[in-house]
């Protein structure tokens, strides 16, 4: 009785910043589909300004569905494939509902918008104030801009900026004085 093994997703090893590659490379030279997640994010350019950088989901690592046993000799020797994820003996299988979650999530151009709270240290990427670091004190009613505490020149002074134009430094700390929050809105 020859059964042949199901067709499942497995969390492959990649040489750091090929994911994207091996995928390519697996998918042309195999036949299996793979996926690769990876994000749009927004840094800081050395010479000012912010630009948009897409990187690796989950650095060094892809995902494959294919048989195992079966296929595992041609995905294990493409090229910047470098092995599969298991635990001794045990190689556990990524559940679809899990890689359909990461496709929903993890696949868009868009830059994705940075994690920001109230209290969180920043410092600002780009425009005229670029290089300051202050706090976030709150955020206007879409999250597109914020209002920050910046220290310049010996005083404190509130303006309102892109979220997109800051970077998250440190975490939030410390309540801000309830009138500083009044003069924000």
């Amino acid at each position: 009785m020859n059964m042949e093994a199901p067709l499942l997703w497995y969390c492959l090893r990649a040489r750091l910043k090929r994911e994207h590659f091996a995928a390519i490379q697996l998918a042309e030279r195999t036949g299996v589909e793979t996926f690769a997640p990876r994000l749009a994010l927004r840094r800081a350019r050395t010479t000012g300004g912010v630009v948009v950088a897409t990187e690796a989901l989950f650095p060094g690592y892809l995902f494959a569905r294919f048989r195992l046993p079966n296929d595992s000799r041609f995905v294990l020797s493409t090229p910047d494939v470098t092995g599969l994820v298991h635990f001794g003996d045990h190689t556990p299988a990524v559940p679809e509902p899990l890689i359909e979650l990461l496709r929903t999530h993890a696949t868009g151009t868009q830059p994705c918008a940075p994690v920001l709270a109230p209290g969180d240290w920043i410092e600002v990427l780009s425009g005229c104030l670029a290089g300051s670091q202050g706090r976030i004190v709150t955020f206007d009613s879409g999250r597109s801009r914020a209002w920050v505490l910046l220290a310049l020149l010996g005083q404190d002074l509130r303006v309102c900026l892109p979220t997109d134009a800051l970077r998250r430094t440190g975490p939030a700390s410390l309540d801000f004085p309830p009138a500083l929050l009044a003069s924000c809105g």
